[in-house]
């Protein structure tokens, strides 16, 4: 059994540029997975059992966090005690108080979710908001933005998030149909400029904030619009072939959002 998602029909270069935000049902979903993947880790352990375990982590913890791994080299017997360290966060109330459950791990609890989600640093749980304790009890592809200011906290870093979590579904579906041939490079650049294109920057000590409402599909089509205006105007000045891909992408998303 694999969790479903609403982005099961996506690439996974889209996938690993988007991150979900899970639901109540997420949860439920997560326990019902994890249960069958233990049944089959013990019938595994049968002489003469056919594995299914390996195939069922990767179904639980899902596309981006298994693809992810295998980049890092984190090996199954660590995603599997990862598994296991979710399915009592989430069976056990530990995401109501996420730094609190952080806490209550060993040494080598927090050693292997700082591997999971490929931390320089060891986890030091005090340290942490409650957004970046919540983060590291979701496996990759998914993520929380509590106050919505688009930088998501995992464990200590900060990471930019596009599209926005409150982003219009009619803007999800042009841009996963706009991206759905391209790369993962090709779409985070392209998600950085839309980015850029909806916040200050920042100055100083001041905060990152947001300069056009991210539920209005307006907002979007207002970015795609000043784009190519602007690549007409600096045509001359633009590296050798940008002004080729980027009037050909931001041409095909304004269609879609047309």
């Amino acid at each position: 059994m694999s969790i479903a998602t609403v982005h099961d029909s996506l690439t996974l270069s889209q996938r690993l540029t988007c991150r979900q935000t899970p639901d109540a049902g997420f949860f439920e979903a997560y326990a019902a997975a994890y249960a069958e993947y233990a049944d089959a880790a013990a019938a595994d352990a049968a002489p003469g059992a056919a594995p299914a375990a390996g195939r069922l982590l990767a179904d639980l913890l899902g596309a981006v966090h298994t693809e992810l791994s295998q980049r890092r080299g984190v090996g199954q017997e660590d995603q599997a005690a990862y598994a296991d360290i979710l399915n009592r966060a989430y069976g056990e109330g530990g995401m109501l108080d996420p730094v609190g459950f952080l806490k209550s791990l060993t040494p080598a609890e927090l050693a292997v979710v700082q591997r999971n989600h490929c931390l320089a640093d060891p986890i030091d749980p005090a340290g942490l908001s409650r957004e970046g304790a919540y983060n590291l009890l979701l496996p990759e592809g998914w993520r929380a933005d509590f106050n919505q200011d688009d930088i998501v906290e995992v464990g200590a870093a900060r990471t930019i998030q596009f599209p926005p979590s409150d982003a219009p579904p009619e803007f999800l579906d042009a841009w996963f149909a706009a991206t759905r041939d391209m790369g993962e490079m090709d779409i985070a650049t392209y998600g950085l400029v839309m980015f850029s294109a909806m916040h200050t920057v920042p100055i100083g000590d001041q905060p990152l904030k947001r300069t056009l409402p991210p539920e209005a599909i307006d907002s979007y089509r207002q970015i795609v619009a000043n784009h190519l205006d602007m690549i007409e105007r600096l045509r001359g000045q633009l590296a050798e072939g940008q002004y080729e891909r980027d009037k050909e992408f931001f041409g095909r998303l304004q269609a879609l959002l047309s």
